[in-house]
């Protein structure tokens, strides 16, 4: 049976689509026994059924966000590798390209206090994307989703793909105007982290479980402030196409390397940083 389609968003490389939300339930245990190794910023954890090794990031955002990725190739190869086939990532993406995984992590978190506006990728032709999708149900969640900027024609036209870049044949935009919640913001909100006009539009995607968001470069979004009554969590992969250029690929690797020690090339290469 074909995938589902992939459904275009308002914003330029922004692209939500369905996934199994029996396989992403079938996550949470893990998430939820993760046993902490050591502290801090950068924490080491375990999941010990498995043997498993993490390493946790945490931003120096005003939130209790971390990125949880693999510490070692047993984890990435036994556990991110094999969901991001599962799942079929790389056969629904593929109108963008031959697409490859570049890293996987949970995202965690309880509470955001200030909206760290940003963008994930830039330089990359629009070969590279993160994708993310919430492992509990958050329906009746009013906030703690995602805020994304929606372009003006002129912003949509500088974050368009390049012209070497393979044409997206996907359903007309599936419009973030239906969301609960849509505010204007200042530029000085999100001045520090992208190059935005006097007053964007800000607009609520909320998170559903079973369904994804993926998207790549010039996309400005963060993290709407609230406090969830428990801790949230989120599967969430970074893959591209094979066939990127070296530039195109260090553009997407300076952003990769930071949130974990553990990723592959688009040749399939893998990277283990030291983080001792």
């Amino acid at each position: 049976m074909p995938p589902a389609p992939v459904v275009a968003t308002e914003c330029a490389n922004a692209y939500v689509c369905p996934l199994d939300a029996a396989k992403l339930v079938a996550l949470r245990h893990i998430v939820e026994g993760l046993r902490q190794e050591s502290g801090g910023q950068k924490s080491a954890l375990v999941f010990k059924p498995r043997r498993w090794r993490f390493h946790a990031e945490r931003p120096t955002w005003k939130s209790d966000i971390r990125w949880i990725s693999a510490a070692d190739e047993q984890t990435f190869r036994g556990l991110f590798e094999p969901l991001f086939a599962k799942l079929g990532i790389a056969s629904l993406f593929s109108f963008l390209g031959d697409m490859a995984l570049f890293s996987g992590f949970f995202v965690t978190r309880g509470h955001t206090r200030k909206t760290h506006f940003h963008t994930d990728f830039g330089d990359t032709g629009s070969r590279c994307f993160t994708l993310m999708t919430p492992l509990y149900d958050m329906a009746d969640l009013r906030d703690c989703h995602l805020l994304c900027q929606v372009p003006t024609d002129g912003e949509a036209a500088a974050c368009a793909p390049a012209a070497d870049a393979p044409a997206a044949d996907v359903p007309a935009a599936c419009p973030l105007a239906d969301a609960p919640v849509a505010c204007t913001v200042a530029a000085a909100a999100v001045a520090a982290a992208a190059s935005v006009g006097a007053r964007d539009v800000i607009r609520q995607y909320r998170y559903e479980l079973g369904t994804a968001i993926a998207f790549g470069d010039g996309f400005v979004h963060g993290t709407e402030t609230g406090e969830a009554p428990s801790q949230l969590a989120f599967l969430c992969f970074t893959f591209g196409d094979r066939r990127c250029t070296p530039e195109q690929w260090s553009a997407a690797e300076g952003y990769i390397k930071e949130q974990g020690p553990v990723y592959q090339d688009p040749t399939g290469r893998l990277v283990v940083k030291d983080v001792a």
